[in-house]
Parts: structure tokens; C-alpha cells; sequence
């Protein structure tokens, strides 16, 4: 929550102008209470100990602006997995729970982008880093989704979050939560997919495969 704390107190200060030293004043300001109250935190692995950061911060963080995203990330990244590389989904348990025990950690990588489980006697391509990649997708979409609507409880944003994708997308589209992404918005999804990739040093040809079905899963609008 300390840290959390700070950045609101950051953005305070650049917005209005006014010194950093002058907590006081920025923490009594009117923006520092609206930035409070409109944070969403997203739970991005099933060990993100969210409970422990809601009694840390004296009530200042209540259930409704907290997500669980790695329940949507798992099950999407299970779904590019299955496109780009069906032969690795009996890999996928072991990057999932390798991914969620240190979200940041890049993978240990062999020659060609190979990644061995066990005693090498399997390798990946792609299995180790479909999460990542997902996981920062789904935070975009999550803050998009806060911008369009403002004050939604947490659970409200991650099913309008859950809803951008065709395969929980109603087929009446009159009749889905949320429209579908603008062409820039699936752009900028895109260069995020194919950022947390090349951070993880994927090769350049299996970053665009992954970055094509994370764009390709999302509903667009036309024109």
C-alpha cells in the first residue's frame, strides 16, 4: 500500500503543480481521494496475496476494487497455447505454476527460444511465456475498461474485461457489455503483447505468432 501511496501522491503533485515534499497538502487534496477511491488492483497470479493488501491498507482498498485477472489470464493463455503450439498444452501446468510463483521472472532459455521441463527431455517454444503476455494484455484492457466506465466494482470491470474476447462475446453484439476495441486499441494491444515478448527474449518470429493470436482472440469493431 506504501508504494501505492506514493504513486498517487506523484500524480497529484504533477497534475496540480505542487511540490513532492508536501505530503500533507497532496494526501488532503480532493484528486488524492478520487484516485483512491478509482484504483483497481488486479490479483495476477493465484499467489498474489490481494486479502493481505486490502487489511494493509486500513480500509482504504475494499473487495470491490479488487480482480482476480489471473482466473481470465489462465484460461486465455490455455487458448493461445492451444493456436500457436497445441503440441505444448501438456506443458502449460508446469509454466503456469513456474509463472505464477514469480510473475516477473524471465524464463531460462536454450538455444532457439527451447525451454526445458523436468530433465530436459521436453522443450518449449511458447508455453512459458503466453501468461506473461496475457497478463499484460488483460491489464490494458482493464484500464480501458475503468476509463470508459469510471466507478464499476472490480468484478464488473473484469466481466466487461472478459467480454472483449470472441469467445465470450455474445454474437448480437446489442447485446454484449462493452463495445468491441477500436483498431487503435487492438494496435496498442499488439505492441504490448509483442513488448512483454521480446522483454522475455522470445525470438522476433515467435513474438509476432503469439502477439497475432492475442489480437486475433479480441472483438474489433469495424471501419
Amino acid at each position: 500500500p506504501d508504494l501505492i501511496v506514493q504513486e498517487r501522491l506523484r500524480l497529484v503533485a504533477e497534475e496540480y503543480g505542487l511540490p513532492m515534499h508536501k505530503v500533507g497538502e497532496l494526501s488532503r487534496h480532493a484528486r488524492f481521494k478520487a484516485l483512491r477511491l478509482k484504483s483497481l488492483y488486479l490479483g495476477l497470479s493465484d499467489g498474489a496475496r490481494t486479502n493481505e493488501l486490502r487489511r494493509a491498507s486500513n480500509h482504504e482498498i475494499n473487495n470491490e476494487q479488487i480482480w482476480q485477472a489471473y482466473e481470465l489470464g489462465d484460461e486465455k493463455a490455455r487458448d493461445m497455447l492451444s493456436e500457436v503450439a497445441p503440441q505444448e498444452l501438456p506443458l502449460f501446468r508446469a509454466a503456469s505454476q513456474t509463472y505464477f510463483k514469480n510473475p516477473n521472472a524471465a524464463p531460462r532459455i536454450g538455444g532457439d527460444d527451447m525451454l526445458g521441463f523436468g530433465a530436459g527431455e521436453t522443450m518449449s517454444l511458447f508455453a512459458p511465456y503466453v501468461l506473461p503476455a496475457v497478463a499484460e494484455v488483460v491489464k490494458y484492457l482493464a484500464g480501458e475498461i475503468k476509463k470508459a466506465f469510471g466507478e464499476e466494482s472490480a468484478s464488473l470491470i473484469g466481466e466487461k474485461v472478459k467480454s472483449l474476447f470472441k469467445k465470450y462475446r455474445n454474437p448480437d453484439d446489442s447485446k454484449n457489455k462493452v463495445p468491441p476495441l477500436t483498431a487503435e486499441q487492438l494496435a496498442q494491444v499488439q505492441v504490448i503483447a509483442m513488448k512483454e515478448a521480446r522483454r522475455l527474449r522470445l525470438s522476433d518470429k515467435n513474438t509476432k505468432l503469439l502477439a497475432n493470436a492475442i489480437t486475433g482472440s479480441l472483438a474489433v469493431g469495424r471501419g
